[in-house]
């Protein structure tokens, strides 16, 4: 596995590639995660029985580590994990070693719309390059025109725990990073339009940080809501299993969300993040989405005036996030392998 991060990092693609190698290891296979450093001195570590490798920091350095460790003699297969780590790493090797069976997941997207022209040109590319590939999420066809042989969300480890019905009410929980890309100005504003028109005061927990920390402070006190700061939590389970409302926007995020039996309510900024939400089986019917903070605000008040819309949402969303679980997503790894003979 070619991983452009990997633990202790914490994160999509790296929660992805742990969870998917964790439970290959435990069927027996014979896996090495190949990843940039973090630090000097680290360049050989286990996790979970998950051995990595780590190189430097650029493609110079993969180059020259590949060559050292004759990593195209020990591998029946390389599966890379997003496009920059084939066509910025392993191409030359791909070039020279045709034979060798290489494979790509593509994860969401980079943030950046509209796409540029680069980006999708780069995707073709990779697509070509490879046998096979997993998309992590519907949009990705539409929107860049790839392929896919096998389409995931991402997996969910769904609590054994009892998880209480009945949550604190009128509260919500933020989980991601501060930034434009995630939607947190909108969440804010939309607990300000519940509180100006409505009355309702949602209290908020916001577990991240990012560089809008600072504004968003400032904002909290404008608009008058009660929200705290509660900085990068490694683990927000314990705010999220007591929270009414998820506001969350990455894939598994939401299924974690789901999972928790929480409601989950997700903002969008551009049609590809319109997409990449509306684009999940049934999401109308298991989220509360918009397009911007009136429309999330208008949803949660319609959805506090009617207890039953909230339970049917949060039922159908544990059905399918109990569906959506890690083992799934390792079995579409070796299914996507199993054309090749090693």
């Amino acid at each position: 596995m070619l991983s452009p991060r990997f633990m202790p990092y914490i994160g999509g693609v790296e929660k992805h590639v742990y969870e998917v190698c964790k439970r290959l290891v435990r069927l027996g296979h014979n896996l090495t995660v190949v990843t940039p450093h973090i630090c000097e001195g680290r360049e050989h570590e286990s996790y979970d029985g998950i051995f990595v490798q780590r190189f430097g920091r650029n493609a110079r350095d993969f180059w020259k580590y590949a060559l050292s460790n004759s990593l195209l003699r020990k591998v029946d297969i390389v599966h890379c994990h997003d496009y920059p780590t084939l066509i910025k790493w392993y191409l030359p090797f791909r070039l020279l070693k045709p034979s060798l069976p290489v494979f790509i997941t593509f994860h969401g997207y980079e943030g950046l719309f509209p796409i540029p022209r680069r980006v999708v040109w780069e995707r073709r590319l990779a697509e070509k390059l490879t046998w096979g590939n997993i998309c992590v999420g519907d949009f990705i066809t539409k929107w860049y025109g790839t392929k896919p042989t096998h389409v995931t969300y991402g997996g969910v480890v769904v609590p054994t725990v009892q998880i209480t019905l009945d949550p604190i009410p009128t509260t919500a929980v933020f989980i991601g990073r501060l930034e434009d890309d995630t939607g947190i100005l909108q969440y804010l504003n939309a607990l300000g339009i519940l509180k100006r028109r409505w009355g309702i005061a949602i209290k908020l927990d916001i577990c991240g940080d990012g560089s809008l920390k600072e504004s968003l402070e400032s904002l909290v006190k404008q608009i008058d809501v009660p929200v705290t700061f509660h900085g990068f939590v490694t683990n927000p389970d314990g705010f999220l299993r007591k929270a009414q409302f998820a506001f969350v926007s990455g894939y598994l995020a939401i299924l974690e969300a789901m999972a928790n039996r929480r409601l989950v309510c997700a903002v969008y900024e551009n049609e590809l993040r319109r997409d990449y939400l509306t684009m999940m089986s049934d999401a109308n019917e298991m989220m509360v989405m918009g397009g911007s903070a009136e429309e999330i605000a208008t949803a949660i008040a319609l959805h506090l005036r009617s207890p039953f819309l909230i339970k049917d949402k949060v039922d159908r969303g544990w059905t399918f996030a109990s569906n959506q679980t890690w083992q799934k997503v390792a079995d579409q790894y070796l299914t996507l392998w199993s054309s090749v003979s090693c």
